[in-house]
């Protein structure tokens, strides 16, 4: 080395050194941990979104109101929508960009007094044929129910007034009106008809195995903080259900996803509010078919979104009113994947025992 080289050596500042990378302890993150990094991707999504198309992303000043506080009541609901949205047809709203990510997220300010595991936009909409071969799965959903139509499958003749003119049927697990969770009526019904209950298994199953781990992938996504509260009602339903009723959880472990689904054709036109959901998660609705039509429509948020084929909209269905446009023409098989109201709110709270080792426990 010359000694103009080591003189210059010398009159460098040493540099700091660098800071050591955070290692974890272990392989997995703890759920607070695991919501943070989750709302971080939430964010930049929507970042992402908004630069490619400002049409994608509706932004909210405030979370709509309404009908945060309302008795359960469908004639108090209509008569709250008359007197703060006036009189409206879902067709006279703004139709939003037609496919891929569509939101309406809350703005940052509100959750400093909404709950923590409050989801952080009203509506969102995902193109979930890039998680999925859905071609297969519309195939093979239709072809079920097709051939249950055939072998005696009877739609319900009582009218659903408040939402639709047709009703629809209710699989999976709920606690309306029960001490413990329970499958639902038409699912005890359907599996114990000898003509429909194997392919009501295999419907189940399909919609266990490939479906629910794309919805449980996006309420992680879109609902960080949520998520914990579905795993525990996961497990409440593992540890209190009633012996009669155990050899049917394997078959509609859904995987904390969803807990049961609603089944009909063409779409609800009415404006109404969900009931039965859970008012801070979201429910995912999904068509299987080939359509035109059957837009999802938010009168608060002032806009009409389509849902077009290998697309899945998600929604706080007890907060906000919301209903479908007609289905203009073609076939539109509609699943409504929710989380019951009584179980989530029961599952939310359980601190255990919990029963992973359970022969009746499917992990996910």
């Amino acid at each position: 080395m010359t000694r103009q080289k080591k003189w210059k050596k010398e009159q460098q500042a040493p540099t700091a050194p660098k800071p050591k990378a955070k290692v974890r302890r272990s392989n997995k993150r703890s759920p607070a941990g695991e919501a943070k990094r989750r709302e971080r991707s939430r964010v930049y999504l929507i970042e992402k979104a908004a630069k490619n198309d400002e049409q994608s992303v509706v932004r909210l000043a405030s979370v709509p109101s309404q009908f945060l506080r309302i008795k359960t009541s469908d004639k108090n609901a209509q008569k709250i929508a008359r007197k703060t949205l006036g009189k409206f047809t879902p067709s006279s709203f703004q139709l939003a960009i037609r496919e891929g990510l569509f939101v309406a997220p809350f703005p940052k300010d509100v959750f400093d007094y909404l709950p923590y595991d409050h989801p952080r936009q009203m509506v969102v909409r995902e193109d979930i044929r890039q998680y999925m071969d859905f071609d297969s799965l519309c195939i093979r959903v239709l072809g079920i129910y097709h051939r249950m139509k055939g072998a005696g499958l009877k739609i319900p003749t009582v009218k659903e007034t408040h939402r639709s003119a047709t009703a629809a049927l209710h699989f999976g697990t709920w606690q309306i009106a029960r001490k413990n969770p329970a499958p639902t009526a038409d699912t005890r019904k359907i599996l114990a008809n000898p003509a429909l209950g194997d392919l009501a298994r295999e419907l189940f199953d399909i919609l266990r195995m490939e479906l629910a781990p794309v919805i449980a992938f996006l309420t992680k996504r879109w609902c960080p903080n949520s998520w914990a509260k579905q795993e525990r009602t996961r497990e409440y339903i593992v540890a209190n259900s009633l012996d009669a009723h155990r050899p049917l959880l394997p078959l509609l472990d859904f995987l904390g996803a969803f807990f049961a689904f609603a089944m009909k054709e063409g779409s609800s036109e009415r404006a109404h509010l969900d009931w039965n959901d859970h008012p801070d998660s979201l429910t995912w609705i999904i068509g299987f078919g080939q359509w035109e039509g059957a837009n999802f429509c938010c009168p608060q948020l002032g806009v009409n979104i389509p849902v077009p084929y290998g697309h899945v909209v998600g929604c706080q269905t007890r907060r906000f009113l919301h209903c479908g446009t007609e289905v203009e023409f073609g076939e539109r098989l509609t699943f409504t994947l929710f989380c019951d109201h009584i179980l989530l709110l029961n599952g939310s709270n359980f601190e255990g025992p919990f029963r992973r080792d359970s022969c009746y426990y499917t992990d996910s």
